[in-house]
Formats: C-alpha cells, sequence, structure tokens
C-alpha cells in the first residue's frame, strides 16, 4: 500500500521499507536542516540506543566488495561484543552509524561471505582481532578513513515506523514504481538518521539519498512497514 504526496513537494509510501539521512561525512551538498518530526529522530537530535556494555575499538581496514550496509571483523571480536552473524552494532567514528555485522570466514573460501563475488579479507587482516572492514558507504557514514580507530558496540534496533528521505540530486517527486522499489531496495537496512543511502537501479544510474528523519527515535530497520517520505531539499 502506497500514498502518494504532491508531486512537487513530497512523496510518500507505505507498507514497504524506506529510510531518512541527515547530513554525513560525504561530499553531499544537501546541509542538514533542523525539522520538526513527532517522537523522529533527526539530525539535530543524538542517537537513543540500546546496547551491551562491551565496546571495542578496532582498526579500519580497507574491504572491498562487501555487501551493502555490512561491517566484518574477525570471529573473536564479534564473540567479545556478544553477537551473532547479521546483529546491528553502532560504529562511532567522527560520527555514529549502524551495519550488519559478520566474522571474516576461516579458510580463503569467499563464498563464505554474506555475498558471492565478493573478495575474502587478506589472510593478515583475517588474523588481526583488531581490525574491521566496511562496506565504503558505511565507512563514509562512520567518517572515518582508511587506519583510523573506532569505536564498535552491538546495539538494539527496532523496525522502522516512518522515514524521510531527501534525494542528493535529481527530481524529489517519484512516481508509484519509483517509490515501490525505493522500499524494495531498502528493505532489512540498518540505518540512523544523518545516513547516505544508495538506490540502484534507478534509471541509468543509482540514486543518492540523504536520511532526515526516522521514528523512532533510534537506529532503525527499515522494513515491509515502514513509511517512506521522499521530500524536496528544503522542504
Amino acid at each position: 500500500m502506497y500514498a502518494l504526496g504532491s508531486a512537487s513537494s513530497a512523496s510518500c509510501a507505505s507498507a514497504t521499507g524506506a529510510s531518512p539521512h541527515p547530513k554525513t561525512s560525504s561530499p553531499c551538498n544537501i546541509p542538514a536542516r533542523r525539522r520538526v518530526y513527532s517522537a523522529m529522530s533527526t539530525t539535530d537530535q543524538p542517537i537513543r540506543a540500546t546496547t551491551t556494555n562491551t565496546t571495542l575499538q578496532l582498526t579500519v581496514a580497507e574491504g572491498v566488495g562487501l555487501p551493502r550496509g555490512s561491517a566484518y571483523i574477525s570471529p573473536s571480536a564479534l564473540s567479545a561484543l556478544e553477537c551473532v552473524a547479521g546483529d546491528v552494532v553502532l560504529i562511532q567514528g567522527n560520527r555514529a552509524t549502524v551495519a550488519r555485522i559478520y566474522p571474516w570466514p576461516t579458510n580463503d573460501d569467499p563464498a563464505q561471505l554474506n555475498t558471492g563475488g565478493v573478495t575474502s579479507a587478506t589472510s593478515a587482516i583475517r588474523r588481526d582481532d583488531r581490525a574491521i572492514q566496511m562496506d565504503g558507504l558505511v565507512r563514509q557514514n562512520a567518517g572515518a578513513a582508511l587506519g583510523d580507530l573506532i569505536n564498535l558496540r552491538r546495539v538494539d534496533t527496532q523496525a522502522a515506523i516512518s522515514a524521510a528521505l531527501v534525494p542528493v540530486a535529481g527530481p524529489a517527486a517519484l512516481g508509484e514504481p519509483e517509490l515501490r522499489h525505493v522500499a524494495r531496495s531498502l528493505k532489512g537496512l540498518a540505518a540512523v538518521a544523518g545516513d547516505l543511502i544508495r538506490v540502484p537501479g534507478m534509471g541509468l544510474s543509482v540514486r543518492e539519498f540523504q536520511l532526515i528523519a526516522t521514528n523512532p527515535a533510534s537506529p532503525v530497520l527499515l522494513d515491509a512497514g515502514t513509511s517512506i517520505r521522499i521530500q524536496a531539499p528544503g522542504g
């Protein structure tokens, strides 16, 4: 079920996941804006999250071909965080973001990674319990460069009731087929207000959106019940 807003100002979708995305460390030209959303987190509000007491400080290593929204650490580091594969973690670099966490494969078979065609981590990195590899956009959202230290801990998430997105470029008004595609593409993605989000296969290229607000005001999972609003910059 989709409810479409004014084509000139905003588009809405429900019954499929999507998310808003505020100012990040990315080269996005859209500044963070102060908005009022009932019970929603925005770029101006701190992340409120329930976590375990275990925090690891890890060094960012290069990750190539990792699944979208994912991060990889050693099995022993995963155990120390009291996580299992696919749990959501809070990554604190120059800003905070979230990702699904997985252990590196225990051998040289890249098929053990979470998706096909992924380049396996080097043996040296896999032996290092102090290293983390992230999907490039996750690393960008965390504001972390290669070699930086980040703090990592497990975080509880809730299904997003609603999420607001602003396109980085291109038109804000989307038709129902495009809204459905956005919702399907974002389903299952862990996110926080402020994240940059990429949606593949819209026209001839990838579309980028900034997640500007979420309800509830905490790290969320975008799912089939999330209501999505896409609005024009400054709207």
